[in-house]
């Protein structure tokens, strides 16, 4: 097992008495029960001595400056600090924002310079939200430059602790949980899929899930600003409990009688228990509103009826969004006006109407089929048919003469209601060329049926266009809604609006088995937390070096460790997987943070930081102090 690690930067040792910058104690431990904390302290101070000679003179230690918590800051999730400016220090830098730690005081605190002997009082305070050991770090670091106080304008050349400018106190946090049951509805979004309400009821299974530590008992099922359209059937009796780690199925039922959307709430217990598991419900129509379809049947486009015989239309209708019988049809001629209208006699998709013998006059005329649904969507279909006439001239034998709007009687290819073929010829005999055929761009989108445009009829719909969750295939490429919140895009069987939190890792979604690699991976919102791995908290020393030094790295490991793994903020390691390896320092000047990870044969893992401080090239590394009067 591995227990201690220590990495060590090495360079130049300093032969002059310098600010030292002193933490004590370097280790706190802290126990709560979580959804509590716990609170302890630690001093920050300057350990340097005034000279005697130097009198009234003494070494200023300045703290360093963070954006987050200027001085200090802070890593470990649920540590927070705070602290106050001593009567012996002097305030550098205000903090204007601050957040509340758990015990109510602001985080954080002023930026401050200590003089020797100086110490100034942190507060540590251990909130955990989960149980388990909960390790963390505090970091103090210390600055070199001018500066002036909040009270004084005057400028000081101020330096920090050249030979250890960053340290660390280790927080040993230990949060207790007592063990509760906890029900959750599975899943927690329940959403019934679009039905015209015909009177027919959907039903969905759900799992009430007890994911807490001890047995609970069931509450009453009611719901939340819900029609009643929605009932809970084959629930548990109020007051069944349900084991730690066990599960009780009931089913939702939804019968609508409107086709309005609906969003409301299903709770077992009271509304205002947080105990209680909720659920949120949904009814709506597809938001991308579908449009109905229709396609005549008969008569066949060129047709050619007898004009004493009776005609009969028909034609099939196609709609997601509600039933034949609620559908507007209007049936309409070209030489006669409308022929009917109204709705379906019934629900079946194929419709008929009769036209009386004598009706339609001999010559061409055509028919269209229009519907209107209770969206506001339409729909048209039309054909092109010929009343037979003895005296009807028909040169080419296409059952079309001139006067029935044959445009080219020398051709065969050429009445009304022919197909385009994109040669440039007006086949279909309405005064444009080749509108329709698969070489022309109808909906002007710059892409023809021929280039891949999969609906020349919307210029929303191209193989460059946008995917959008419309139930359409936006891009042309054979997938509706894909990289949508309606589509699942990593396979996984869940969708965004299923509750898949990555969906574009197929090993996350909520039915996955959570494990201990930071990542959600069954989308519950909880990491699950990894066993820590044992021994002491391990401390680096910080060094001074100028730019391009070289640096000697050394991790000191017990028996056990099998790896190692280094890593700089800047600069070049040159080995980053031995015990034993070289740094080179940066060419820009400033703090250099260096992290080793050690791992065991068993894979637990230890880390440690350090930090360097890399000072320009004519900077002596023979750290001089500015004095400061008093």
């Amino acid at each position: 097992m591995l227990t201690t690690i220590l990495l060590i930067a090495c360079t130049d040792a300093l032969d002059v008495a310098l600010p030292a910058l002193v933490l004590a104690p370097d280790t706190l431990a802290l126990s709560a029960v979580a959804g509590s904390f716990a609170t302890a302290e630690f001093t920050v101070s300057n350990g340097a001595q005034p000279s005697e000679a130097a009198a009234p003179y003494s070494p200023e230690l300045l703290l360093g400056e963070s954006a987050e918590l200027p001085g200090l800051t802070t890593a470990g999730g649920p540590y927070c600090l705070h602290w106050t400016a001593p009567s012996c220090g002097v305030v550098v830098a205000a903090v204007s924002t601050r957040t509340t730690c758990a015990d109510g005081v602001a985080e954080g605190g002023p930026q401050l310079a200590l003089p020797a002997g100086c110490a100034a009082t942190v507060t540590a305070v251990f909130a955990p939200t989960v149980a388990g050991e909960l390790i963390g770090a505090a970091r103090v670091s210390t600055s070199f430059g001018p500066w002036s106080s909040v009270d004084a304008p005057e400028v000081w050349e101020q330096s920090g602790d050249p030979a250890d400018p960053v340290q660390e106190v280790a927080l040993y946090g230990n949060a207790s949980a007592e063990p509760a049951g906890r029900l959750v509805i599975d899943p927690p979004l329940a959403e019934m899929p679009w039905r015209w309400p015909d009177g027919a009821a959907t039903d969905l299974a759900m799992t009430l899930r007890n994911i807490g530590g001890a047995a609970i008992t069931v509450g009453s099922p009611s719901f939340s600003s819900c029609s009643p359209a929605w009932s809970v059937v084959d629930a548990p009796s109020p007051g069944t409990p349900i084991a730690a780690g066990e599960t009780a199925a009931f089913t939702l039922r939804h019968t609508p009688t409107e086709p309005d959307a609906e969003v409301c709430g299903l709770v077992f217990g009271e509304d205002d228990d947080p105990t209680s598991p909720a659920g949120e419900l949904r009814f709506a129509k597809p938001t991308w509103g579908m449009a109905p379809l229709v396609s005549i049947l008969s008569p066949a486009p060129g047709d050619v009826l007898p004009v004493d015989e009776k005609v009969t239309i028909s034609f099939t209708i196609d709609d997601d969004d509600s039933p034949p019988s609620g559908v507007y049809i209007t049936i309409w001629s070209a030489q006669h006006g409308t022929l009917g209208a109204g709705v379906a006699p019934d629900d079946d998709a194929i419709v008929e109407f009769d036209v009386d013998a004598g009706v339609f006059q001999s010559g061409a005329d055509t028919i269209r089929v229009s519907l209107l649904d209770w969206e506001g969507f339409t729909a048209t279909d039309a054909v092109a048919f010929r009343v037979y006439s003895p005296a009807a001239e028909d040169w080419d034998g296409d059952s079309w003469g001139y006067h029935e709007g044959d445009c080219d009687d020398d051709n065969p290819a050429a009445f009304p209601g022919a197909l385009e073929t994109g040669d440039g010829v007006d086949e279909d005999c309405d005064g444009t060329p080749d509108d329709g055929a698969p070489e022309l761009d109808n909906d002007r989108d710059d892409f023809t049926e021929a280039e891949g445009d999969c609906n020349d009829h919307d210029d929303d719909v191209s193989p460059i266009a946008t995917e959008t969750a419309n139930n359409t295939d936006d891009d042309c490429d054979g997938v509706v809604d894909e990289m949508t919140g309606r589509h699942d895009d990593d396979g996984d069987g869940y969708s965004e609006l299923g509750n898949d939190c990555d969906d574009d890792d197929a090993t996350v979604n909520p039915a996955a088995a959570d494990a201990c690699d930071g990542v959600d991976r069954d989308c519950d919102g909880v990491f699950l937390a990894c066993p820590a791995a044992t021994g002491g908290f391990l401390r680096a020393t910080g060094d001074v070096c100028h730019p391009g030094d070289t640096v000697a790295l050394a991790a000191f490991t017990p028996e056990g460790a099998t790896a190692w793994g280094w890593t700089a903020e800047d600069g070049s390691i040159s080995d980053k997987t031995e015990a034993v390896t070289t740094l080179s320092c940066p060419e820009e000047p400033g703090a250099l943070l260096i992290s080793l990870t050690a791992t065991d044969a068993d894979g637990v893992q230890a880390f440690d930081l350090s930090t360097i401080e890399v000072v320009p090239a004519d900077w002596s590394l023979d750290a001089v102090v500015s004095l400061r009067a008093r």
